[in-house]
């Protein structure tokens, strides 16, 4: 009886023991889904010289779209101010419920607000008084193919501009235009005047979503809805994923391609950089002999 007793209650702790560490992970994998599903990104500072133009091209691969924040901010913005708005671009990413969601027009946060910083409020009221907000700063979005901006306007400080679904938008504009062509987007600068500012600006990319990709798929759109079979729907999902990889790999070689010829042509300027430095070094060197050789035989030292 005492040996019966005693195998029960060791049987009993083991039960009790038993789910502390089931529980322990199921924990550490719920937070490490919620840690993947929004990454805290942060945006591209930009310096806007005087009567300057900046340019920089992004490409969107096949199936996906993105979003687009920019932010004008005088260039002899606080640091503390900046930090401020790279924490609130960063939040408008994560106040999302999707992942294809799109992005708030605005900021959560208001600067007058009880959560705002006394020192944003100082810098807002500062460039409202010196050019009530306005500035001489264009920012415009174009395909290389296309002469026709797809968006441009004039930006303002403190005042965020957001493009939603920019690859939804140029179809929208131009149904005729190929998705599979990797034509991406330049999006560009201007700074007019002779202030110097500085921008924020963001890309989120978008990943199509399964509902999304079994819309918009060529094998799909023959086929009822309501005559497939949870099998079949599992499939199709499948293919377009499998497709959207596809896609994306080609788009990722084609994107390699194209840095590894810009890092064999920087290579070859920096061995031709480096054969000069080397010249001239030993170029200098011997003048410098010669010249030393010179001042001794006229100073009769030699």
């Amino acid at each position: 009886r005492i040996v019966r007793h005693k195998d029960n209650q060791a049987k009993a702790d083991e039960k009790m023991r038993s789910p502390v560490p089931m529980r322990c992970l199921v924990q550490i994998a719920i937070l490490i889904t919620i840690n993947l599903t929004y990454v805290k990104s942060y945006p591209l500072i930009i310096e806007a010289a005087e009567r300057h133009t900046s340019c920089f091209h992004y490409s969107i691969p096949p199936h996906e779209d993105a979003h687009m924040v920019v932010l004008l901010l005088p260039g002899s913005v606080a640091p503390s101010v900046e930090e401020y708005y790279v924490e609130q671009m960063a939040e408008m990413n994560q106040e999302r419920k999707r992942p294809s969601d799109p992005l708030a027009p605005g900021f959560s946060k208001d600067p007058y607000g009880s959560e705002g910083d006394p020192m944003v409020v100082d810098a807002i009221e500062e460039v409202i008084k010196a050019s009530d907000g306005k500035s001489m700063m264009t920012f415009g979005i174009k395909q290389p193919s296309n002469p026709q901006a797809l968006r441009e306007m004039n930006m303002e400080y403190f005042k965020p501009i957001v493009t939603n679904h920019v690859e939804k938008f140029q179809r929208a504009r131009n149904k005729n235009a190929d998705p599979y062509i990797l034509d991406g987007y330049t999006v560009c600068f201007d700074n007019g005047g002779r202030i110097r500012n500085k921008i924020m600006f963001d890309v989120v990319l978008v990943s199509e979503l399964p509902e999304e990709a079994e819309s918009n798929s060529e094998t799909n759109s023959g086929m009822a809805k309501e005559a497939l079979t949870p099998l079949e729907s599992q499939l199709s999902i499948s293919i377009n994923a499998a497709n959207s990889i596809i896609s994306e790999m080609r788009f990722m070689e084609k994107r390699e391609h194209r840095m590894r010829i810009a890092t064999e042509s920087i290579n070859k300027r920096i061995h031709m950089f480096s054969y000069v430095s080397v010249v001239v070094l030993l170029t200098v060197t011997y003048l410098q002999v010669v010249y030393l050789k010179r001042y001794f035989k006229k100073k009769k030292l030699m």
